[in-house]
């Protein structure tokens, strides 16, 4: 979210694909955490489904990232990215869609085009102002996102408050204070 495509812009949604879908929300340049301090769940919008029901957009992932996903299936899950980034357009401000993950470039090149046309086709004002760009980390993503968790919490904490007190601040000694 910070290092990649997302460090010259604001307010974004990072979405990430691989066998699930997951994102992230960044506005004023911050990480955006719920009442819980998770972040977004971009995957449990629902979204319509193959049959038109309605379904969290995550069970239109492209499933195991060793297989090739079928043009029906990077269909499926554009025409879900299209209406749960504009739904969350709707709500939370933001005019640019990070795509990223661990699947082929050449599938995320796949899904970018089919969600710029299931966007057009929604004909929405929301829709018609946003801004989808591919991510330039890749499989870098878990990895880096990994280790930098720990300086987040630290020296990144959200609305004021750590995330998770993951080391405690410590005296000038090098000891952790006794509370009281």
């Amino acid at each position: 979210l910070i290092y990649g495509l997302g460090s010259g812009v604001s307010d974004f949604l990072y979405v990430f694909i691989d066998e699930s879908v997951s994102g992230g929300l960044v506005q004023d340049g911050r990480i955006r955490f719920s009442r819980d301090d998770a972040g977004a769940s971009l995957g449990k919008v629902l979204v319509p489904g193959a049959d038109g029901r309605m379904v969290p957009l995550t069970t239109l992932a492209p499933g195991s990232i060793a297989q090739a996903p079928s043009t029906q299936s990077l269909e499926l899950l554009s025409r879900g990215l299209a209406y749960a980034v504009t739904s969350a357009a709707a709500v939370v401000h933001y005019r640019t869609v990070i795509l990223d993950g661990t699947i082929s470039s050449v599938a995320l090149q796949q899904i970018t085009v089919k969600l710029r046309a299931a966007l057009s086709q929604l004909n929405l004002v929301e829709a018609a102002e946003l801004s989808i760009r591919e991510g330039s980390r890749g499989r870098k993503n878990v990895a880096l996102g990994a280790a930098c968790l720990p300086l987040a919490d630290r020296f990144y904490p959200s609305e004021g408050k750590s995330t998770n007190q993951i080391a405690p601040v410590l005296d000038h000694k090098g000891m952790a204070p006794t509370g009281g």
